[in-house]
């Protein structure tokens, strides 16, 4: 099959959470969820007013500049005897495949 373009989005609300203190992570109370939530529809609300016509069109998250380093994939070693056994004992051919 065909793969389709993946857009990425991102919703925050960074300025409003550096400000809370590590306790927030474990705060269960409904007051607290509450005002995450009406947080999280302003965040919404600011968002699709600034991005509404990227949805459906193009990406507005540049994940590229997210990751450093350390957390890109590196090319991993190849497989090895018993994963290649594996494989083509359990792995249909391709005209196999095509024909079924």
């Amino acid at each position: 099959g065909e793969y389709r373009d993946i857009r990425m989005h991102r919703i925050d609300a960074d300025e409003a959470f550096k400000d809370l203190s590590a306790s927030s992570k474990v705060n269960a109370e409904w007051a607290f969820i509450a005002y995450l939530r009406d947080l999280g529809r302003s965040a919404a609300s600011d968002w699709l007013e600034e991005n509404y016509d990227a949805v459906g069109q193009r990406a507005t998250l540049d994940l590229s500049g997210e990751l450093d380093d350390g957390f890109k994939p590196l090319r991993g070693p190849a497989p090895g005897r018993r994963v290649k056994e594996f494989l083509a004992a359990h792995i249909k051919p391709e005209s196999a495949r095509r024909r079924a």
